[in-house]
């Protein structure tokens, strides 16, 4: 097994993690780790669909975990509805 194999098979195991996360913010750090994997996997195989979709992905789950740890902070009461 090559090591962008390995990268591939890595961000296939993150994905499978994200479906078992239980809470938010763990979803969207594994998910935001399994992209960044995608990536680097796509950009080393020239793997285009691969890359571009993860790289459209990316910023989707960094924007939805900024949310999510930004309706943390906020006193109780305050909360965006």
């Amino acid at each position: 097994m090559t090591l962008v194999d390995f990268i591939g098979v890595l961000a296939g195991g993150f994905v499978i993690l994200a479906f078992y996360a239980r809470k938010p913010v763990q979803l969207r750090l594994l998910a935001i780790a399994s992209n960044l994997l995608f990536i680097a996997y796509g950009a080393l195989d020239a793997l285009w669909p691969v890359l571009v979709l993860h790289t459209l992905l990316l910023p989707l789950n960094v924007m939805r975990l900024r949310e999510r740890l930004q309706c943390r902070v906020r006193p109780y009461g305050l909360r965006k509805l």
